[in-house]
This record gives C-alpha cells, structure tokens and sequence, in this order.
C-alpha cells in the first residue's frame, strides 16, 4: 500500500475522508440555500459582492468533494 503513496504523502483515514466529506456535503446545502434566497436581480455592489463570494465559495467546495469522493485521498505529511 505504502509503495502506491506519492512521495511526502500519506493516505487518508477512511473515516476523517468521510466525515470531511460530509462536512462539505453539509456546506454546499447551505450555500445553495442562501444563493437560492437571494433576490433574482442584484441591484446594490454588495449584493453582487455577496452572491460573488458565494459563487466562488461554491466552485471551491465542489471541486474539494470531488477530492473526497475517491476511494482513496492522499494528504501530506
């Protein structure tokens, strides 16, 4: 197993990999949520600030799932 492990890495708990998972999971319900409760049309600079950082914070949080989704997740040392 350890001969698989790129160099500095070490493999993941399968536990700590799906409680993160879950707390990512858990994450993107909420930012869904509160993209869904904003106005359609943002009209003010901090609405468009607002829905921006929630955007990216969205991408950030779909692509760290995808991360924790495989079987095996890597981290380093």
């Amino acid at each position: 197993m350890r001969a698989e492990c790129p160099p500095g890495m070490i493999l993941m708990d399968e536990f700590e990999r799906k409680e993160t998972l879950g707390i990512l999971t858990e994450n993107r319900k909420e930012i869904t949520t509160s993209l869904n409760n904003m106005p359609f049309h943002c009209d003010t600079l901090r609405l468009k600030t607002r829905k921006t950082e929630l955007e990216v914070k969205l991408d950030e949080i779909e692509t760290a799932i995808s991360i924790f989704s495989r079987p095996k997740v890597y981290i380093a040392e």
